[in-house]
């Protein structure tokens, strides 16, 4: 069975303007990847050469409100594998309500904590998987 997909117009448009800071900040330039590719959104490059691999995602709270950050499994493992088969880094991207911060899929992998959780608000069963929670400590503010 297909999942439905839940991006909007919003999201797409949050995903490009952080794109754009991305960018900016890491001297970098930005490929959006397309939707299904399932192991990210953008890819970074600097003199044409590919550097990473990003996923991003956006929260609408204050970094630290919350002690972890949770994150499916799932995402983080393909993310990691596309990362390594191209030899890149993987990377996933959060922009809070008030900084905007990252960390490394694979470290995430492997330092974080893995338990079930996920959304309970689509009535989507398979939004409900392994996740890992990463310590807020372990991200790294951009700006």
């Amino acid at each position: 069975m297909s999942r439905p997909i839940y991006e909007t117009d919003e999201n797409k448009k949050e995903e490009k303007s952080i794109g754009k800071i991305i960018s900016r900040i890491w001297k970098s330039e930005v490929w959006k990847l397309p939707p299904l590719a399932n192991c990210g959104d953008l890819l970074l490059a600097r003199s044409n050469e590919l550097v990473a691999i990003v996923e991003i995602k956006r929260r609408y709270n204050e970094m630290s409100r919350y002690d972890t950050y949770m994150i499916s499994k799932g995402k983080l493992e393909r993310i990691t594998e596309a990362a390594e088969r191209l030899g890149v880094a993987g990377l996933v991207v959060v922009q809070f309500s008030d900084f905007l911060a990252y960390f490394h899929a694979d470290r995430a992998l492997n330092t974080g904590v893995i338990a079930t959780g996920g959304r309970y608000d689509r009535d989507d069963p398979q939004d409900t998987e392994e996740v890992v929670h990463i310590p807020m400590i372990e991200l790294m503010v951009m700006e």
